[in-house]
């Protein structure tokens, strides 16, 4: 699947920097480069993971519009279990 659609392996913003617009713009910016490079498709989908010990980025995410897939269990780190998440990017219209 990760050969055929955009997976963002990792994003930070700074513990002062949060609550800017930072991770907004980085988002923005990472789902507008999949519209503009794939090839002229109006909907694209687009995947992440993100830490069961995050529970902010996970409202973060889900709020843009990416749903929880599935559970992986011990996928980077022994004892923190990632969710795999999904977003359907669609050109705006």
């Amino acid at each position: 699947m990760f050969h055929s659609f955009p997976y963002l392996h990792m994003i930070a913003v700074k513990d002062g920097c949060r609550r800017q617009g930072i991770g907004t713009e980085l988002m923005d910016f990472f789902e507008q480069d999949i519209l503009k490079n794939g090839k002229n498709q109006l909907r694209t989908k687009a995947f992440l993971t993100v830490g069961d010990f995050n529970s902010s980025a996970e409202k973060f995410y889900s709020d843009r519009g990416y749903v929880g897939l599935t559970k992986l269990e011990n996928l980077f780190r022994r004892g923190v279990t990632e969710t795999l998440m999904m977003k359907k990017v669609t050109a705006a219209k």
